[in-house]
């Protein structure tokens, strides 16, 4: 037997029972409906309950009940009027489980970009992958990583309320620059990005999804700052855990992932590899137009070509930069560490060079070293 107060779920053996054997707190739970299914020729109304680490499912077999679990389950997870409280606009993008549309507090009259995913259409799993999102971005509280503010949920709906960035993704910023950036720019936006995957490995997340669409420019001008997104296909591994998922995206995948080899957070690396090879040469280093296949082979068998378009013009520490991140073999790939304290970032300036020796003396305090300048507290 079960009771709901406010936000606990106590359960019973019996109705009649003076204790209770248990108790759920659903605190970042999210209710799920599902289909009605028949057991030994008896239909039963089900719903889900979907915790940070378990799923746990509930029969009824009056539809009654199950409506008014519905009902005050929904209200106890979140009784707040989303609609209420902002006004809805324009969509601004698309991730795997939803939509992003701005929108515009009624009070305050500020600017966010709430994603919507509607629970039908989502498996257990994705759900499972939501919830793993949103408690990554409860973790991370970096400048260059997207700010969460609120989370919503109704009975059919997960609604999640971000920092809004009005200059578009960095994919759409090259675009609108014919794919043609300064050297030093590329060397800025991949440095605040590497300091993003830093502060992310700290945490042993893996983001495995790393590319152009999924890093955001705060605004339209030419010196607009990167915020990195999309932490739906993300994981929180254990230290040494490899992972198996093929997750990513064609052409930033790393050649482990496609090959379907255990593989962890060099995986990120290799994408940021694929990443900045774009910025300074305006192409993609392993690309086919009419084959995915191809693409595939491509990163599998295929070294880079480093005479392609600008990236004739880049100095020589830049192409040992992405040389370094654009190894096949993941053990030989460039560290995120390596990444931080290389030459290239430091020919330009990036980081001060009184810093470098500060981060060779005290490894163990490098993550502190590397966002002190831009973080209050962490």
């Amino acid at each position: 037997y079960f009771k709901l107060e406010n936000k606990d779920l106590f359960f019973y053996s019996t109705k009649s029972s003076s204790s209770h054997k248990g108790m759920h707190n659903l605190s970042g739970v999210f209710l799920k409906k599902n289909e009605p299914v028949m057991i030994q020729k008896k239909k039963y109304y089900t719903f889900s309950l979907i915790f940070p680490n378990k799923i746990r499912t509930y029969y009824t077999d009056i539809n009654y009940e199950y409506a008014t679990w519905i009902s005050s389950l929904s209200q106890s997870l979140n009784p707040k009027n989303l609609f209420e409280l902002y006004d809805i606009k324009e969509g601004i993008g698309k991730g795997k489980f939803g939509f992003v549309k701005r929108a515009i507090h009624k009070k305050t009259k500020e600017e966010y970009a709430i994603k919507i995913m509607p629970k039908d259409s989502m498996t257990l799993q994705d759900l499972e992958l939501a919830q793993t999102e949103i408690n990554i971005m409860k973790i991370c509280q970096h400048p260059n990583i997207i700010k969460l503010y609120d989370i919503y949920e109704s009975a059919d709906f997960i609604y999640i309320i971000m920092e809004y960035c009005k200059g578009g993704d960095l994919f759409s910023y090259l675009e609108k620059r014919r794919f043609k950036l300064s050297e030093y720019r590329g060397a800025e936006i991949i440095h605040k990005l590497s300091m993003a995957l830093y502060y992310i490995h700290s945490f042993n997340i893996v983001h495995r999804d790393l590319k152009p669409e999924n890093i955001l420019m705060t605004d339209t001008s030419e010196e607009a700052d990167i915020r990195l997104v999309d932490f739906g296909l993300s994981k929180i591994i254990y230290p040494n855990e490899k992972m198996i998922e093929p997750y990513g995206t064609l052409s930033y995948v790393a050649p482990e992932v496609l090959l379907e080899e255990p593989y962890d957070q060099s995986a990120d690396l290799w994408s940021l590899g694929v990443v900045t090879y774009l910025l300074l040469s305006g192409y993609l280093p392993f690309d086919d137009k009419n084959s995915e296949r191809e693409i595939a082979r491509k990163t599998i068998q295929e070294e880079p070509k480093y005479t392609e378009g600008m990236f004739m013009l880049v100095s020589k520490k830049g192409k040992e930069f992405v040389k370094g991140l654009l190894k096949k073999n993941p053990t030989e790939r460039m560290t995120i560490e390596e990444v931080l304290t290389h030459d290239w970032f430091k020919k330009y300036g990036l980081v001060p060079k009184e810093r470098f020796n500060d981060i060779e003396k005290e490894k163990g305090n490098q993550f502190i070293l590397y966002t002190s300048n831009i973080i209050n507290s962490i």
